[in-house]
């Protein structure tokens, strides 16, 4: 159940890291030719060209229009907070029914209030310890797919850097001319 939820939160990760990389790739270019655009008036174009890797409200969620940071940030955002919101009304429900429950046998006698009390604040103790634990699961996949991202991209090595070498007007870091 929550392995599989998790391994989704990982990949959500991941395809966020590549927009964000996109996003910031194209603002490192912008500010590092800031003369030269001012030069040439072109502003307006790098911020429209930031803002279609960034995204704006507007179009973050439906219909999905491009693979934006804003779009699978909120994307993101959004199946953690349904995750941790499911986890807290099964919860919840778990822990009022056991109460319920521990209210039944004390009207049946089977159970003094005293032991229904004790009962409930182990409930209660195993219960957040599980939320935490839940939590920092989902982190740990958080990061697994974050790190998977970083790892893949150090495989493909400097030769393979894509769209930064691509328009690269020299050779690459690390070449000889």
């Amino acid at each position: 159940g929550s392995i599989p939820v998790s391994q989704l939160v990982g990949r959500m990760t991941s395809a966020y890291q590549d927009a964000l990389s996109e996003a910031a790739m194209v603002s490192t270019e912008a500010l590092g030719a800031m003369p030269t655009l001012r030069s040439f008036d072109g502003e307006e174009v790098e911020h429209r060209r930031y803002t279609h890797h960034i995204g704006t409200p507007a179009e973050a969620f439906w219909p999905p229009k491009r693979n934006t940071t804003l779009y699978h940030g909120a994307r993101k955002a959004l199946a953690l907070s349904g995750l941790y919101s499911l986890g807290f009304f099964v919860g919840l429900g778990a822990l009022y029914g056991s109460l319920w429950y521990g209210f039944i046998m004390y009207t049946e006698g089977a159970v003094s209030i005293g032991g229904l009390s004790a009962f409930q604040s182990y409930i209660f103790q195993i219960g957040f310890a599980l939320a935490t634990l839940g939590h920092e699961v989902t982190q740990v996949f958080e990061a697994l797919g974050g790190a998977r991202r970083i790892f893949e991209l150090l495989e493909e090595g400097p030769g393979n850097a894509g769209h930064w070498q691509a328009e690269s007007s020299g050779p690459g870091p690390g070449t000889q001319a």
